[in-house]
């Protein structure tokens, strides 16, 4: 009958199987297929103001399928194939949420294609507060979890993991931190490791310092299956490099030591030891200091064999231009901090480097899986 609706109406429900339905288009693809020129297709909006409730649920239950599908098919333009938006202090503006409890799974998932694109992007606009562009968390105790993972796959080219840029000039401000908040047990706050021969696992491209030792640690030599072997580094008021060795006396009781040929390149101010093998030699002197890159001892006995040492105050082009300083002025606005400040009887939120914990308790409930 002409103008029947081909709905079927069950109690309050009207019902619909035998095609598709499309608005703004006479030819539609999907069972729902919705097309306009407008700026938005369609709008789904719960209003229930407490409860799991959804403006858009997706599900997909194919092995290899997709819950929701977000396509900005625009090739110019600040496009989002997805937005998400959460006006309340305690929400998300996007949950991904994997519910498999082992496997491969992703909570989201992030993809450019793009020689310039990002995969994920996290931006927090709030100028003040406890605030956090990107938080990865994971509840999980063995030795493989990871509450963010920077991967770059690419087998060359000047690739980062991760990248962490920071423009604040304010003293503390950091472009990566990592803090190990465990007050036990051997923890890390940042690790670096490489696996090249000619790698290193962290590269410092400027000055560095550490608030306490210095060291170099490997396994015991004698019992490397249970025992560390640890030694720290010499520290001293200005920063210098050191030179050693052995030579033979000539039959006068004399001989050139011949430095390396970058030595006055990168020295300054050097002092000078000697010690005599063998036996004793009173007389044993720097007959004539550094030059041409070598120096004379005399005053030795014949054939006699000498242990020296020279330190030099380091003086490359680096230190010429940013002199070593031992006593500093800290900045005003860390001024009445402390780098330790339990040392002090302080409270920890004077520490200079004192930032408040991540916020890893976040309320982790989500709306149920299910419509």
């Amino acid at each position: 009958m002409a103008g029947a609706s081909p709905f079927t109406l069950n109690g309050a429900n009207a019902t619909f199987t035998t095609g598709n339905v499309g608005l703004g288009t006479v030819s539609p693809q999907y069972p729902l297929h919705i097309m306009t020129t407008g700026p938005r297709a369609a709008l789904a909006h719960s209003s229930a103001t407490s409860g799991g409730s959804f403006g858009v649920f997706g599900r997909s239950d194919s092995n290899q399928g997709v819950g929701v599908v977000g396509l900005a098919g625009s090739l110019s333009g600040l496009t989002m194939g997805v937005q998400g938006q959460a006006d309340s202090p305690g929400g998300r503006g996007v949950f991904g949420w994997a519910f498999a409890e082992s496997g491969e799974s992703w909570g989201v998932w992030g993809q450019a294609n793009s020689p310039d694109g990002t995969g994920a992007v996290g931006h927090a606009i709030a100028t003040t507060g406890l605030t956090t562009g990107v938080l990865g968390r994971v509840d999980s105790t063995t030795g493989d979890a990871t509450g963010v993972y920077g991967a770059a796959a690419g087998a060359s080219g000047a690739t980062t993991g991760v990248w962490g840029v920071n423009s604040s000039t304010a003293a503390g401000a950091a472009a990566v931190v990592g803090n190990a908040l465990a007050t036990s047990g051997q923890t890390y706050g940042v690790f670096g490791q490489s696996d090249s021969a000619q790698g290193y696992g962290v590269v410092c491209a400027g000055n560095s310092f550490s608030t306490g030792t210095k060291s170099f640690r490997i396994d015991h030599p004698l019992d490397p299956e249970n025992k560390y072997l640890q030694h720290y580094c010499a520290e001293g008021p200005e920063p210098v490099n050191i030179y050693r060795g052995r030579v033979t006396l000539d039959s006068q009781g004399e001989a050139w030591v011949s430095l390396p040929d970058y030595f006055a390149e990168v020295n300054r101010d050097e002092t000078y030891q000697l010690t005599a093998m063998g036996g004793p030699a009173p007389m044993l002197h720097v007959a004539e200091g550094v030059s041409g890159n070598r120096f004379r001892i005399a005053g030795g006995n014949a054939g006699q064999e000498v242990c020296w040492s020279v330190t030099g105050v380091r003086n490359d082009l680096w230190t010429r231009t940013q002199p070593p300083q031992a006593v500093i002025e800290k900045p005003d606005d860390v001024r009445g901090r402390y780098i330790h400040p339990m040392l002090y009887g302080q409270p920890a939120e004077r520490g200079e480097f004192y930032r408040r914990p991540r916020r890893l308790e976040w309320p982790l409930g989500a709306p149920a899986m299910t419509p």
